[in-house]
């Protein structure tokens, strides 16, 4: 399967490209105009990477091969999941710590809790933009490129202890992981978080434009 690439005014050229090599469901309901993206970006303060503005406008809000949930406008739906984030992660640290206060500090659990807090301190700077049951992916608001337009995309779980950094090109998150047609560039990663993909389900489902733009 060949895959164009395109520069300058012909960059969303690349998305149809894609959008029309897979199965695509969904057709009926219509994607995000530049109004509502600025109109987002001018709520929220955040200033989406140029390749999800021109995602939005191609594919739309919706779902790649039945697993990876795709809401880049939907502040509302980032905030409760960065919530259910915080929740289970603060829970973690203060578990451990209560473990530590108790038994003492080993360098194990010295090494867990740095690593906890880590996650911590990651999940408050960011914006959750997608999702897959209990892992989700997040562009890290403190590390964007004016040079590419784009933030450094990571990827956590609400329980497992791991966390990623798998790019910061939108266009190969979508292609390679959520559609996981370069899977094997993440082997790197934990088994339960590497891109999870069933051959005769790599497309995408569009859904309702208010699924995703609040």
């Amino acid at each position: 399967m060949a895959f164009l690439f395109f520069a300058g005014g012909e960059i969303m050229d690349k998305w149809r490209s894609l959008l029309s090599q897979i199965n695509f469901t969904g057709a009926e309901y219509p994607t995000f105009t530049d109004t509502e993206i600025e109109e987002f970006e001018q709520k929220t303060g955040i200033i989406l990477p140029q390749d999800c503005k021109d995602y939005c406008k191609v594919f739309g809000n919706g779902m790649f091969s039945e697993l990876y949930d795709i809401n880049c406008l939907n502040a509302k739906m980032a905030e409760e999941c960065k919530d259910d984030l915080l929740i289970s992660w603060n829970m973690e640290r203060d578990s451990l710590t209560k473990l530590i206060n108790r038994f003492g500090i080993s360098k194990e659990e010295e090494e867990e809790l740095t690593q906890v807090n880590q996650i911590i301190e990651l999940i408050t700077r960011s914006f959750v933009f997608a999702s897959k049951e209990e892992q989700f992916f997040l562009w890290d608001l403190d590390s964007y490129n004016n040079l590419n337009r784009s933030y450094k995309i990571w990827t956590v779980e609400l329980e497992l202890p791991y966390f990623y950094c798998i790019g910061s090109d939108f266009f190969e998150f979508a292609r390679d992981f959520c559609l996981g047609l370069n899977r094997h560039k993440y082997d790197y990663m934990h088994t339960s978080m590497r891109p999870e993909i069933y051959e005769d389900l790599v497309g995408f489902e569009r859904f309702p434009k208010e699924y995703g733009y609040d």
